[in-house]
């Protein structure tokens, strides 16, 4: 994925789930290690952190499935 995509969804998604109890469900449920992410931000900044995170770990695409599940509308 791009900078510029990667820019969009972690603004699009921090305002889907910019509270620290749902972003640890939607990485749990995408397999994402909570441990490996700085929660003590605003959600813009975390959801940079598990993107960059999700990258790393090729699991971006998962991620996607995960919030997919929950806003196919969006």
């Amino acid at each position: 994925m791009t900078p510029e995509i990667l820019a969009n969804l972690r603004n699009i998604l921090a305002v889907l789930y910019s509270d620290d109890l749902s972003i640890q469900r939607v990485i749990a449920d995408a397999g994402i290690l909570p441990a490996r992410i700085k929660f003590n931000a605003a959600a813009i900044d975390v959801w940079h952190f598990i993107l960059t995170e999700a990258t790393k770990l090729n699991q971006v695409e998962i991620l996607l499935t995960v919030v997919e599940r929950e806003y196919s509308s969006n």
